[in-house]
């Protein structure tokens, strides 16, 4: 009884207390609502749950979740305005079917602690959907002893075979105060494309972690107040990669930060050469900041065949795109930089960009003509040309190319073609060719290539 009673007390207080008037809602004009106060009257004793929800139910007042709890296969829990769902210290909520949470601008939803300690993760998991709506969730992400880049306060899971899925929808929500990530996003899960305003602060580390393939679902929002304000693209496997899809990086207010700790770093966009052209399309004003010796590779794979993946990278004079270092102190050579393998698609382009901090030593071939300079140098620039076919246009343009520890732009193909690089871009502290010499139709090269 005093449990419950106390439980009770926790449950009023916070509804007056931990919900920021406006914090999840809607304002007439349709746009987020800072400034509605919260009209939801102080909840009541909490109603107690199995650790097995297996009937579809409506949820309204206050409801607690004392153990490990699953919402089953074919099972629809629905969240009325001003409901409270409260999880205990280090305990997750699985969806296996659906969590619909249906909040009004005044009468928002609230998914909170039942504690003083931060509760484990509302974790989806395939075919389960959360459906949040003028939301609040806050207080969990105890990440117990799961791996740093996916554990967060929702974790969503998806089918890694498959395109990717609109497995979470969110609108009007708030995320604040996570122990670990805000949202983390694995095996080909993603936003609805109807997803609006997001908010995540407060996390003790990414607001988001999201696989590459379906970092083009992050929606609108605001990510910063946290540990670490930049969106996370972790990069750990092959699947994750942007080979079943095109991707459009959206300006979100935060850079995308390209490789987890364990990860290679490797962000590549493409799968073989001669299937169908994946585009990696990035707005205007976007940020990506790449772990030590990452590399975003457009076309993985070498040779003259066509690649099965471009690059449209056109920012403008106001918003460039920046290619750099996630280094605390970026110095030159800290990432490998943007390499293109197979003959560059048409529809690649880099425009108005900057890439900095790239030109780390690659162990990768190229058939650029060689210099006396260490072993490897001829390997490795800031932008690679790395296959052996010649691309169509001078595709990157209007782009300065910064810090290189080695080249500018590798010229690897094999053409007597030379195709100049030099006049529309700017190269700053280059630590050797502004751009490499390509070999001719027999791989042949003049006794000392020409070094800019």
């Amino acid at each position: 009884m005093f449990r419950t009673l106390a439980v009770a007390a926790l449950v009023s207080s916070c509804l007056l207390a931990c919900i920021p008037p406006g914090a999840a809602g809607v304002g007439a004009d349709g746009g987020s609502t800072v400034n509605v106060p919260s009209e939801c009257p102080a909840a009541g004793t909490p109603t107690p749950h199995q650790s097995s929800i297996t009937v579809s139910e409506s949820w309204s007042g206050a409801h607690l979740l004392k153990y490990d709890t699953s919402i089953e296969a074919g099972v629809t829990i629905t969240l009325a305005p001003c409901a409270v769902l409260l999880l205990e210290p280090g305990h997750e909520l699985k969806v296996k079917g659906v969590l619909d949470a249906q909040g009004e601008p005044a009468h928002p939803v609230t998914i909170t602690r039942a504690g003083a300690a931060a509760w484990a993760t509302l974790r989806v998991v395939g075919p389960g959907q959360l459906r949040l709506v003028n939301t609040r969730v806050e207080g969990g992400g105890d990440p117990l002893n799961w791996g740093h880049d996916l554990v967060g306060m929702i974790v969503a899971t998806g089918d890694r075979g498959q395109p990717t899925q609109e497995v979470v929808h969110v609108e009007h929500v708030v995320l604040s105060g996570s122990a670990s990530n805000g949202i983390v996003l694995l095996e080909g899960a993603g936003f609805s494309a109807a997803s609006t305003d997001l908010r995540i602060d407060g996390a003790a580390g990414y607001p988001m972690s999201i696989w590459s393939r379906s970092a083009g679902t992050v929606p609108s929002g605001r990510y910063t107040g946290n540990a670490v304000d930049e969106i996370l693209l972790p990069t750990n496997a092959l699947a994750e990669q942007i080979t079943m899809e095109d991707v459009t990086l959206h300006e979100r207010g935060v850079p995308y930060h390209v490789g987890a700790v364990d990860s290679s770093g490797e962000l590549r966009v493409g799968t073989m050469p001669g299937e169908p052209v994946r585009t990696l399309t990035i707005e205007p004003g976007t940020t990506l900041r790449f772990k030590r010796n990452g590399l975003l590779a457009v076309e993985h794979y070498g040779g003259s065949e066509p690649a099965s993946g471009a690059l449209y990278a056109v920012g403008t004079n106001e918003k460039p795109i920046i290619f750099t270092s996630a280094e605390p102190a970026p110095m030159a050579g800290d990432w490998l930089g943007i390499s293109f393998g197979g003959t560059p698609s048409d529809g690649s382009r880099i425009a108005f960009a900057t890439v900095q901090y790239a030109g780390g030593v690659s162990s990768s071939g190229s058939s650029a003509c060689p210099y006396p300079k260490p072993l490897g140098v001829v390997l490795s620039a800031a932008i690679r040309i790395a296959g052996r076919g010649k691309p169509s246009t001078q595709f990157v343009t209007d782009t300065t190319i910064a810090d290189s520890l080695t080249h500018g732009i590798d010229r690897g193909w094999h053409d007597v073609d030379k195709l100049d690089f030099l006049a529309s871009n700017t190269f700053t502290n280059i630590g050797y060719c502004l751009q490499t010499y390509p070999s001719d139709d027999a791989d042949q090269c003049p006794e000392s290539p020409p070094c800019p």
